[in-house]
């Protein structure tokens, strides 16, 4: 009994040890399904956020935003895309660019921006809320 003791315990240790130092590491997927968006403020204070135009999709696609918010929207994918929408009135059309480029638009008063691809139409569709 003895001898069975002594292999039992250090054996029980060791997998408790192993188990704490793995069990809550959360690993990446491989493939994420959206790349993240990004946020940060200029030296005028001014939000900045960036909205990745992957292939086929905007991420985020549905943002809220305070009144001041530069937003730019950068492009990864291979696709041709482009942001077409409309601001208060006034329409608002990016380049069309592939794999890389980017598109800013600076929200200062309260409002929607519902916008989408040039290309895709609403299958390829965001929007912008900026709170006062």
């Amino acid at each position: 009994m003895k001898h069975l003791v002594r292999f039992c315990v250090p054996a029980v240790l060791i997998l408790g040890i192993a188990a704490a130092c793995g069990g809550d590491e959360q690993s990446a997927p491989a493939t994420p399904s959206a790349p993240p968006s990004g946020s940060n403020t200029n030296t005028t204070g001014r939000s900045l956020i960036t909205i990745q135009v992957g292939d086929n999709a905007f991420a985020p696609s549905n943002l809220t935003v305070p009144a001041g918010t530069k937003v730019t929207w950068a492009w990864e994918g291979k696709n041709p895309h482009s942001v077409v929408g409309s601001w208060q009135g006034a329409a608002v059309q990016s380049q069309q660019f592939s794999r890389t480029g980017s598109f800013e638009f600076s929200f200062d008063t309260a409002g929607t921006f519902a916008y989408e691809c040039g290309v895709h139409g609403a299958a390829m569709a965001g929007k912008v809320t900026v709170k006062p």
